[in-house]
């Protein structure tokens, strides 16, 4: 069959899915469940076949027909994408073409979008011989992790190939900081920056604090007003309002914060491996950065060192001065990273720590019995007697 016989096959039965949804409400709830158990297999598969085929039209030159210069700017036009969207696609395309391990995965349902998007990320054209090296390992790697896994460890094989590049990581996020505040035609204003790992960790902590007292506030009114069967629809504030409404509470405390105000002290865990005292640096939420990034918030920042003996078991925690009371509590978090609860990634400093054998059944408290769950899955108490977790 002819490539355009295919296409034109695929839109037909496209235009049947669409027809089909147009129903949803008539269908039963397992139905509802295999659709959204399917489609997103099929939205990566489409998506990889898009991905290929933009490639294809970008390495012909195809896009200058029409007298454009630049393929991501024709593609947002043609679209009607946003020029970040299009721009976006051409380089994951641009960069697959070196990488075809990578490709493969992402063609063959292997990957998702979201994970190829990460490796594409790291596979910078500097950092692409180093790349093509470890490419077999990155992809073995993708498939079997977490995309928010996966981040961290792409994370780190970053930041040790800029060192084999001499390339300063740390000194490029940091310099690359930026925030800019303007006045739209309504006069309403409009924010965007970066900042960098740890002063982002700084911004990012505080703001969830304070969304999440604004939450509970939200609960409280709701179920003020509706009673026990309140629900989220009750709420007064959307999430993205509450935060917004918490950034606005972090500029009025600062604008009158007490003469005794204290100032964050982020927390920074350098990990060393016992047999090659191999180091590496993150933050308490788990954030990877660059060891060079420390040098300039050791006055600031508390610090402890930790030693493992396999990824599963740590074996020393150094003492620190606060945020947490013991090595075990903060073994566990370093070993879990995030709630164990199947799909659930609420970072190890938001979570507590639970028995898997209950305390109540002669559980013991060591590394082997915990592990991490977040307060609303740690309230449901499920599968209390599954085994330990191995490790990342």
């Amino acid at each position: 069959m002819a490539l355009d016989d295919l296409v034109s096959a695929l839109a037909d039965d496209l235009a049947a899915l669409v027809a089909e949804t147009a129903r949803l409400g008539e269908a039963s709830d397992e139905e509802v469940c295999e659709m959204v158990a399917a489609l997103p297999a099929m939205s990566d598969l489409f998506g990889a076949v898009m991905t290929e085929t933009i490639g294809e039209w970008d390495s012909r030159g195809l896009f200058r027909l029409d007298g454009s210069r630049a393929a991501g700017a024709r593609l947002a036009r043609d679209a009607g994408w946003s020029k970040t969207g299009a721009d976006h696609v051409v380089t994951r395309a641009r960069r697959l073409r070196h990488h075809r391990q990578v490709a493969e995965a992402y063609r063959n349902g292997d990957l998702s979008t979201d994970k190829t998007d990460v490796l594409c990320k790291a596979a910078i054209p500097a950092r692409r011989a180093l790349f093509a090296e470890a490419e077999t390992n990155m992809v073995s790697d993708a498939k079997r992790l977490s995309c928010d896994d996966l981040k961290g460890t792409v994370a780190y094989w970053a930041d040790a190939a800029d060192d084999d590049l001499g390339r300063d990581r740390s000194k490029r996020q940091h310099e690359g900081r930026r925030l800019s505040c303007s006045r739209t035609y309504g006069r309403a204003v409009a924010i965007d920056g970066l900042l960098d790992p740890v002063a982002g960790t700084v911004v990012m902590d505080e703001l969830k604090r304070l969304t999440q007292q604004l939450f509970e506030d939200d609960w409280a009114m709701a179920r003020n007003q509706y009673g026990p069967l309140a629900t989220t629809q009750n709420l007064p504030r959307t999430a993205t309002q509450r935060r917004a409404d918490a950034l606005v509470i972090m500029a009025t405390r600062s604008a009158t914060m007490p003469a005794d105000g204290r100032t964050p002290r982020p927390l920074f865990t350098a990990m060393t491996d016992k047999n090659t005292l191999l180091k590496i640096c993150q933050m308490a939420d788990g954030t990877v950065i660059a060891p060079q990034l420390l040098a300039s918030w050791l006055t600031q920042a508390d610090i402890e060192r930790v030693i493992f003996d396999t990824p599963a078991r740590v074996i020393e925690v150094g003492v620190k001065k606060r945020f947490f009371t013991g090595g075990i509590r903060r073994a566990i978090e370093l070993r879990d990273k995030h709630c164990t609860f199947p799909g659930c990634t609420v970072p190890a400093n938001r979570c507590d720590i639970d028995h898997i054998i209950e305390y109540s059944q002669g559980g013991p408290t060591t590394q082997a019995n915990g592990r991490l769950r977040c307060p609303a899955h740690n309230r449901q108490r499920p599968g209390r007697n599954t085994p330990p977790p191995q490790g990342p």
